[in-house]
């Protein structure tokens, strides 16, 4: 770290009281508190007129900051779980006439106005109000902007770094129809979660406004020297200040305080298929055959409202949908998910809309009279969720569609929605009251919660009735982690739309929300192959992933494009398969400790200037760096290694950083790159780049958990596995990046050295502590050295044996290199080409008038291939002197 946190309340010393700024400083808390100030119940109170500031430290290296005009109540927090313990070795005094509390990790000063400062131990500001507390038609902070990086946020548009623009919280159905999605640059979205993480010379710290009312948080758009913070029609604001050092230190505090995800059942990290429009069970299930026979893998079937009978919520349109249906996907390993919405239709004589009238679970209108707007069905009204009785009452019928087999629920326009979309988004009157918990309140302070308390609801009935719950929520707050995964949306399918979306996940990750994707291929529909295939790159690597699309639109399954995106489809989930158990350990993790799956690289190396802002890279977990392509029509894109080793995933190839290298792009590439000390478990094993030491705990689906714990050594590696639970067979582990002679493995039963992949591959019988000692000469090479590629091709068996076939490359300029006839109408040989770089190649019979064909005599465009070990097979249909 650049700078290294003091903990010890002695070092904190700043100085007077109430200047507009003063020099950055510790804090003391060494004299007697002035009179504006007292101490009660652990907390620090000053009050400043009609203004009063309250300051309470909490234990793990927070602080509650709520500044309020004199009298406002205290009201319940949506987000906040339970209220965390005070931190009881927290000392009160002064500063220079300035009251102080200071805590190990952070120390806070008030002033005779009632401005705040806060620092970080190290004296650090974090903290500065330029203005004093203000109340009038909204609650105002404003503070000087601090020479920071700003993140998270929730769902935002934009670069990686928040500062520079406004941001309102308010959830909102963004779409556009004109687009068929949110506009570039849209806000709000449909996501409000005030959080900020912020970063400073390598430090992080964190400040949560929690706040459900219309809010904007404006880092330095109206003014750049000044952030301020107004809420409407607010008469206090509460804030929670957080130390770092790290990114995450910072999101396992907040999540701390607002909850964490349950870890998902597995299935829901596979691939999921949806659409807006299938038109009855029969063609459900011809998808979910088709993925089985095209030998793509995929977990999940979604069902959009196209399933209801009249848009009616938790009704199925007998018999074009039937659980008959459910029954015989689950047979072939697909779940199925379907929608709730939020509005009821108007149906006198329908069970779910008499029970709710009856138990009085929809929102009334100020003169008592129920509410109704429209919705999807037409005529609709909306239950009240922050009614315990009403969450029940959801609940029960949450648990109806568990009976059937459904497996998970989508909840969609729960901002909430009202119709006609677009223009901003319409929804519910601010007026409407609402039971709040038992404080009764408006909407105009529930709106930003309603999609949380929703969530709330059918997470808890579908736990309620047995299974490991899994609900995707489309709007939410602070907290929603705890309940549903989110995505981003009607993402237009539009190459903007896809650039976007990787800064996004990010965003929402660093707000706490760790399970997070998009709508493969963009909701607009209409993707071209290169786009779908494009951001299937990116949703595979995603936390959640799934294809979806609108009605009257060209569906968006991974065979709906061309044949080459189809195997492309195959390759890039089949590798997300593969890397199941690291994504379900991530997930663990993020059950954990709040940590995302997908995270920007300065979440991992803050000591980086050079990653602070950059948003199209990610690292997938603490071992691989991911670079998508995002751009139409690219042939390459430049990919930024931070410093230290990292190992091409595929090729073996090893760049040694920092350093920009360049990265060719055809339509299959997505670049990923192992981070050295990378320990990465597969389904096929378990992958370690031995560097300095490095841990990782790998979590079974039965919850058993390996501990992996790797260290390079002077004369090769070791690795230790630690099982709670020993498994059935014998464990496969591939060490990487060996050039060398390898003279053995301690604690193997067997092992071979493939020197082309420069991989030691071992197998262990399981026990539950297993010691492997890797012998081998650790000096590498050459860092990128050629790669042999086998070339095996089939063409028409009436081609002649006595007519050599060849391959072309353009890593040789396009020399033909004749292949060896190894059975009639097979040819095989080896070619010597570039490792880790993409390359063009095509087959002939020894020059161009010869070249290949496709079948009907069209035109073939270039194969291309990466440079990695392994064998290229290929079939040729005809050849260009046999055509017309």
């Amino acid at each position: 770290m650049r700078a290294i946190l003091a903990t010890t309340v002695g070092l904190f010393a700043i100085g007077c009281g109430s200047s507009d700024r003063m020099p950055d400083g510790p804090t003391r808390c060494d004299g007697a508190l002035p009179a504006f100030a007292s101490v009660s119940d652990g907390a620090l109170i000053a009050r400043c007129g009609a203004i009063e500031v309250t300051a309470r430290p909490l234990v793990d290296g927070m602080i509650e900051l709520r500044y309020a005009e004199a009298g406002a109540p205290r009201r319940r927090s949506f987000a906040v779980l339970a209220p965390l313990p005070t931190d009881t070795a927290a000392s009160f005094g002064s500063d220079a006439g300035a009251a102080s509390v200071c805590t190990p990790a952070l120390a806070l000063r008030i002033d005779e106005l009632c401005r705040v400062r806060a620092t970080l131990a190290n004296g650090t500001v974090v903290l500065d109000d330029a203005q004093p507390f203000a109340v009038g038609d909204r609650a105002t902070l404003v503070r000087h902007a601090r020479p920071d990086r700003v993140y998270g946020l929730g769902e935002r548009t934009g670069g990686l770094d928040k500062r520079g623009r406004a941001w309102t919280f308010w959830n909102t159905d963004a779409y556009n129809p004109e687009l068929g999605g949110w506009v570039p640059d849209q806000d709000p979205l449909y996501q409000a979660i005030p959080f900020e993480v912020r970063l400073a010379g390598g430090v992080a710290h964190g400040v949560f406004t929690d706040e459900t009312r219309r809010m904007v948080i404006d880092l330095g758009a109206a003014d750049p020297a000044l952030d301020t913070i107004a809420a409407d029609g607010a008469r206090a604001l509460t804030q929670y200040v957080i130390a770092g050092p790290r990114m995450a230190d910072v999101v396992e505090r907040y999540t701390r305080l607002t909850g964490r995800p349950a870890l998902p059942p597995r299935w829901a990290l596979g691939f999921h298929q949806s659409r807006w429009g299938y038109p009855d069970s029969t063609v459900v299930e011809a998808v979910a055959a088709r993925f089985r026979s095209e030998q793509i893998p995929a977990d999940a079937i979604w069902l959009d409202i196209q399933h209801q009978r009249g848009y009616r919520t938790f009704t199925f349109d007998e018999p074009a949908f039937s659980t008959a249906m459910i029954a015989r996907l689950a047979a072939t390993g697909f779940r199925t998910i379907a929608i709730a919405d939020p509005g009821i239709k108007v149906d006198p004589g329908w069970d779910v809309y008499d029970g709710g009238l009856a138990g009085d679970h929809f929102l009334h209108r100020p003169d008592g009279s129920v509410y109704q707007g429209t919705a999807w069905p037409g005529a609709s009204v909306f239950p009240d969720f922050s009614r315990p009785e009403t969450r029940a009452w959801w609940g029960d019928h949450v648990r109806s569609l568990v009976d059937r087999g459904v497996a998970g629920i989508w909840l969609d326009v729960n901002e909430p929605t009202t119709f006609p979309e677009g223009g901003g988004g319409n929804t519910v009157p601010d007026d409407l009251p609402a039971y709040g918990d038992g404080e009764p309140t408006k909407l105009a302070v529930l709106h930003n919660a309603y999609g949380l308390l929703e969530a709330q609801a059918t997470f808890e009935a579908l736990a309620a009735a047995g299974q490991q719950p899994f609900v995707l929520s489309r709007a939410g707050y602070a907290g929603i982690q705890r309940y549903a995964a989110v995505w981003t949306g009607d993402t237009p399918s539009t190459w903007d739309g896809l650039a976007q979306t990787l800064p996004m996940l990010l965003g929402l990750g660093v707000s706490g929300v760790p399970i997070v994707g998009s709508d493969i291929g963009g909701y607009s529909g209409h993707a071209t192959p290169e786009l779908y295939a494009r951001w299937l790159a990116l949703g595979s690597l995603s936390a959640f992933s799934r294809a979806h699309v609108t009605a009257d639109a060209p569906g968006q399954e991974p065979w709906m494009f061309t044949p080459e995106v189809t195997e492309l489809a195959r390759a890039r989930l089949g590798d997300r398969y593969r890397l199941l158990p690291y994504l379900y350990s991530l997930a663990d993790e993020a059950a954990r400790t709040g940590a995302p799956l997908l995270r920007p690289l300065v979440w991992e190396l803050p000591d980086d200037p050079a990653v602070e802002n950059l948003g199209d890279e990610a690292m997938l977990g603490p071992s691989l760096l991911v670079a998508p392509i995002v751009t139409e029509g690219a042939t390459g894109r430049e990919v930024y290694l931070p410093a230290g080793r990292w190992t091409e995933l595929h090729s073996g190839a090893i760049y040694d950083g920092p350093a920009t290298i360049h990265a060719g792009a055809p339509l299959a590439a997505l670049p990923v790159f192992a981070r050295a000390g990378a320990i990465i478990p597969t389904t096929d094993g378990i992958d370690v780049y031995p560097a300095a030491p490095s841990t990782f705990t790998l979590v079974d689906d039965d919850g058993a958990r390996t501990t992996l714990e790797l260290a390079a050594e002077a004369d090769g590696a070791r690795l230790a596995i630690t099982r709670e639970r020993p498994a059935t067979g014998p464990l496969v582990i591939r060490v990487h990046g060996v050039d060398g002679d390898v003279t053995a493995v301690d604690g193997a039963t067997s092992f071979t050295h493939d020197r082309d992949a420069r991989t030691i591959v071992a197998t262990v019988a399981d026990a539950p502590v297993i010691a492997l000692r890797f012998h081998y000469d650790v000096a590498v090479g050459e860092l990128r050295p050629a790669v042999a590629v086998t070339f095996e091709v089939r063409v028409p068996a009436d081609t002649p044996m006595t007519q050599p076939i060849h391959v072309a490359t353009s890593a040789s300029s396009w020399t033909h290199a004749p292949l060896s006839w190894v059975a009639p109408g097979v040819a095989r040989g080896t070619v010597v080409l570039p490792r880790g770089e993409w390359f063009d190649y095509k087959f002939t019979r020894g020059d161009w008038d010869t070249v290949e064909k496709l079948a009907g005599c069209a035109e073939a465009g270039n194969r291309y291939r990466f440079g990695a070990p392994g064998a290229q097979i290929d079939t040729v249909a005809t050849w260009r002197d046999r055509c017309p």
